[in-house]
């Protein structure tokens, strides 16, 4: 969930993404590639980055949500089984308890973590990092259909299966990890609706036709008033609805039918609709609004469908917390574990030209297309400043890892360079 990176729906946000699979074909796992971790010192990183101590304020609660979903981890368990530099959840909840415990002193804080953690450059061994955004839309919708209201948006369907392969295959074998997703037709097992189907099912179900020509009429969550709005909704996998009466619900991811994703910017440029270069997410929202008759063709060229939930809190990244805007980063979390402090450089392509763009976050999301080692996926909130944001984002830089350095957590700090006076960037 933009500018445009094409990547399947934020419901990588709840770690299926790798898992759902379009049928019951098993397939190895990628390699994933090669990183290198190369330790900062204090001193190199605050002066690449001077305003990091004046931003710890900012991301300190954001942090601390992390920290109460790891403490609900085995103390022994490593945030990653093939990279030691993150330690094990134990050391982290150590050091939370002791941020914790000094929450009433940011100052206290940032010398307690510049004194046991040190930055850590995630480095792949190809290529350069990048960095995406993404946002929470906002839609309008209720709960029964009408005329305007005429697209629904589905709760997880009754006949939604989801097999664990790991219940029939080998620990070792490559697809032991993955999940199937399906529905029974007869004694069989078969994939589960495609999106031209499910839509097709939406559209016998509009109040102008036979609502009993729709097998998942029973599991309409709401309606709501733009099928674009709905397609990105999906993309971004949450967001936010306007009820009548003012009433405003979080929209949260729940599953998808298992298909692959398919970038509809590519089909478009694929039939000359679009150039290469033009494509963003307000490209191909203009595109779709001036061409209604071609609306849906092109967006079932990307089988991939999301259903979701409706929630009073959100919206809610990978790692079960609520995300925060600019504090928040979405990555692959093969090489930088959820609940990881993050500083991102690099620039803001909404901006003419670039601006710098320095951030502490923290890891707490991932994304279907979130893909590589200093691979980082921004969320900027809700509403047009988030939208306007993270559809133009995409750019080149650099992301580190703030890790513990060996031995117990304590509170007392050593030598530190201290937070400044000033804004909050």
């Amino acid at each position: 969930m933009r500018g445009f990176k094409f990547y399947p729906p934020r419901w990588a946000s709840v770690g299926l993404v790798a898992l759902a699979l379009a049928s019951c074909t098993t397939v190895p796992a990628p390699t994933p590639p090669l990183v290198n971790y190369q330790p900062l010192t204090w001193a190199e990183a605050l002066n690449q980055v001077p305003t990091l101590a004046n931003q710890w304020a900012a991301t300190w609660p954001a942090w601390a949500a992390s920290c109460i979903a790891m403490q609900k981890r085995p103390v022994a368990q490593p945030l990653l089984t093939d990279q030691p530099v993150f330690g094990t959840f134990g050391v982290w909840q150590q050091h939370c308890q002791a941020l914790a415990a000094q929450a009433h002193d940011p100052a206290a804080q940032w010398a307690y973590v510049q004194t046991h953690f040190a930055p850590v450059a995630v480095k792949p061994t190809t290529g350069q990092g990048f960095f995406t955004g993404y946002y929470e839309p906002f839609l309008r919708g209720q709960f029964q259909p009408s005329a305007t209201f005429a697209t629904p948006l589905y709760r997880r369907p009754a006949d939604h299966l989801t097999i664990d392969l790991k219940q029939f295959l080998p620990p070792d074998h490559p697809a032991a990890d993955k999940q199937l997703v399906g529905r029974v037709q007869g004694q069989k097992v078969v994939p589960y609706y495609t999106r031209a189907e499910i839509v097709g099912f939406g559209e016998a179900a509009n109040p102008a036709r036979n609502a009993a020509l729709n097998p998942l009429a029973a599991d309409v969550l709401l309606w709501v008033d733009d099928p674009i709005a709905v397609f990105f909704l999906q993309i971004q996998g949450s967001g936010r609805v306007e009820l009548p009466g003012g009433e405003v619900k979080h929209i949260v991811y729940a599953h998808t039918n298992g298909h692959p994703y398919v970038a509809i910017g590519r089909t478009l440029v694929a039939e000359q609709a679009l150039a290469p270069g033009g494509v963003s997410m307000p490209a191909i929202a203009d595109w779709l609004k001036a061409n209604p008759a071609q609306q849906a063709r092109v967006m079932n060229t990307n089988p991939s469908y999301v259903f979701f939930d409706l929630k009073d809190d959100g919206p809610f990244g990978a790692q079960g917390v609520v995300l925060t805007p600019e504090r928040s980063l979405a990555v692959d979390r093969r090489y930088v574990p959820y609940g990881v402090p993050v500083v991102v450089q690099t620039t803001l392509s909404a901006n003419t030209p670039p601006t710098p763009y320095q951030q502490l976050m923290v890891a707490q999301d991932t994304g279907g297309a979130i893909r590589g080692p200093a691979r980082g996926d921004i969320f900027f909130g809700t509403g047009p400043a988030a939208e306007r944001l993270a559809g133009a984002q995409q750019s080149v830089g650099e992301l580190w890892a703030l890790v513990p350095r060996a031995g117990p957590a304590t509170t007392a700090p050593t030598s530190v360079v201290p937070m400044r006076a000033g804004p909050t960037p």
